[in-house]
């Protein structure tokens, strides 16, 4: 059994996370009684973020903490840095990788080679993508890191192991690139009338075919794909 984790730069997390969840803005102008732009609102719930978060997320945070949060440690810990090193380490004995985020396509190509799966299986499309990030004073910054220590330990362990591991592997950077061109060529496909793309086989892989069935698949909603799978468990 191989169990797969992925992380992301911590900061940069809790920005994309309060924007796309409006409930964040919603909360904390009601409960604060204050207006203004993101970066008010998010200077505004750092002060107190158990006090604004919103009563909705019953199952934890989604803006705040929420690596340390998916992969179980304690919320009595956080702040533990002994206990938070001792769980990260214990984390990756259990891990076979953990995939970084700010080096997506880096972490796809190396989850392929783990996987023995080939380049088809690694193949996406950008979902929900941002309108693009406010200005962030340095402050708050600062302020994010001293709230969420566990998050930027649970993150710099990571990062470093998985550029270590990474800098291993034989070729990997040519079949990164490799792996990009050929992202690219299904993604224009996809947006094509075409009917089937002939990816050719090369030294990273041996070649598949892409349709327009396969361009729909990637396509779904997270939620509507798991109960597609769920389906085909069905006995």
């Amino acid at each position: 059994m191989k169990i797969i984790a992925a992380v992301r730069e911590p900061f940069s997390r809790f920005v994309s996370a309060f924007q796309y969840f409006g409930e964040y803005h919603q909360t904390v102008r009601s409960r604060a009684h204050i207006s203004g732009n993101s970066v008010a609102l998010m200077r505004e719930f750092l002060k107190n973020p158990e006090y604004y978060e919103p009563h909705d997320f019953k199952q934890g945070s989604l803006a705040y903490n929420r690596m340390a949060f998916d992969l179980g440690l304690p919320k009595a810990q956080y702040s533990n840095s002994t206990f938070v090193d001792q769980y990260i380490r214990q984390l990756d004995e259990d891990m076979s990788l953990v995939l970084i985020a700010e080096y997506f396509d880096q972490s796809l190509v190396l989850l392929k080679r783990i996987m023995c799966w080939s380049t088809k299986d690694i193949l996406y499309q950008v979902r929900h993508k941002g309108r693009g990030k406010p200005e962030i004073p340095e402050d708050l910054k600062i302020t994010h890191r001293q709230l969420a220590p566990a998050e930027y330990h649970i993150y710099e362990y990571f990062r470093t192991k998985f550029i270590t591991i990474y800098s291993k592997e034989v070729d990997i950077d040519e079949e990164v690139e490799v792996y990009k061109e050929t992202h690219n060529k299904v993604n224009k496909f996809c947006s094509s009338r075409s009917k089937r793309l002939v990816v050719q086989p090369t030294k990273f892989d041996n070649g598949f075919t892409f349709t327009q069935r396969d361009c729909y698949f990637m396509r779904l909603e997270e939620t509507s794909f798991v109960k597609y799978l769920s389906k085909l468990q069905e006995p």
